[in-house]
């Protein structure tokens, strides 16, 4: 059997994304060792890829599953093959050294499909609406122009170093951001960059959703150059105001994402390490069910858990 051709075969069955899509992902992503799948009768029926991401927590960079593109064809869902492959995958998951698994369910029926596998709903975000105005506060120099105006390596660093000041915040490796920038090439997309002719301070991920841009991601070195970017993308497409997708914040959050523990005992250790807790509390821990100690282990009163430009 030719495992990739067979997988090739069952994502386009079950998502429609184009050829250019599929192959850029197995060039750039896909590993053997991070794909699980079922097959029968010599075709492969159902898989799931666990991508290797990054997260940050309270000044630590841990390690996390990304379950992507979990896929059954047609003719055998409903016959728990999925569920089996989740069981599977959880177990590899937690064999690497992730300390949690993470999802994105791509329809709103499915946060109920995955949260009997032990996964509860944790990342949020808002939306801002920005309107444009003629008049910026300050003065610049700075150009505007695609990301392709600096070398990818530049615009990854600056990317990369802006992302890792956000807690609770899904993190992108190279391979990941190459894979993504091509990705957004191909789906109506746009990456801007702000910044004098070395240097980069500014970085804005557009994508258009029913003939309106929406900000995707918004990363910049201070307030005036965001609006100037802003202000661009307006005169760009031609809008009087645009959509932003942001951290969450106050009432306004919306859920995209999912999350369950995989080593409970690792992230009890670093939880009570990180919040100067007791033997006794520990032991507490220990008795409390995975839903209530990924709920716990993403708390804070600051900061909801955070992720962009996943592919989904």
């Amino acid at each position: 059997m030719d495992t990739r051709k067979e997988l090739k075969t069952l994502w386009k069955t079950c998502f429609g994304d184009s050829d250019e899509f599929v192959n850029l992902f197995f060039q750039k992503i896909y590993k053997p060792e991070n794909c699980l799948y079922i097959a029968e009768n010599g075709a492969i029926i159902s898989a799931v890829y666990m991508l290797p991401y990054t997260m940050t927590w309270y000044g630590n960079v841990l390690p996390v599953g990304y379950i992507y593109a979990a896929a059954t064809h047609p003719d055998y869902r409903n016959r728990g093959v999925m569920r089996k492959l989740l069981e599977q995958a959880f177990w590899k998951m937690k064999e690497r050294g992730d300390f949690l698994t993470v999802l994105i369910p791509a329809e709103p029926w499915l946060f109920g499909y995955y949260e009997k596998s032990g996964y509860v709903a944790s990342f949020s975000y808002s939306t801002e609406t920005f309107r444009y105005t003629e008049h910026v506060d300050g003065t610049s120099i700075l150009q505007i122009t695609t990301f392709s105006h600096y070398p990818i390596e530049q615009v990854y660093n600056y990317f990369n170093r802006k992302m890792q000041e956000r807690n609770l915040c899904m993190q992108h490796y190279f391979d990941d951001f190459k894979m993504l920038a091509g990705y957004l090439k191909e789906d109506r997309s746009e990456i801007f960059t702000i910044g004098s002719k070395t240097e980069i301070c500014g970085l804005a991920f557009v994508r258009e959703e029913n003939g309106n841009p929406v900000v995707k991601e918004l990363l910049s070195d201070n307030d005036i150059i965001r609006k100037q970017m802003l202000l661009h993308i307006c005169k760009t497409y031609g809008k009087e105001e645009i959509v932003l997708e942001l951290p969450a914040s106050g009432r306004n959050r919306k859920t995209r994402g999912m999350a369950q523990i995989v080593n409970r005992e690792t992230a009890i250790d670093l939880w009570a390490s990180v919040f100067k807790k007791p033997d006794y509390f520990k032991e507490k821990l220990r008795n409390t069910g995975t839903k209530e100690l990924t709920k716990l282990f993403l708390h804070s009163r600051d900061t909801q858990p955070y992720m962009s430009l996943m592919m989904d």
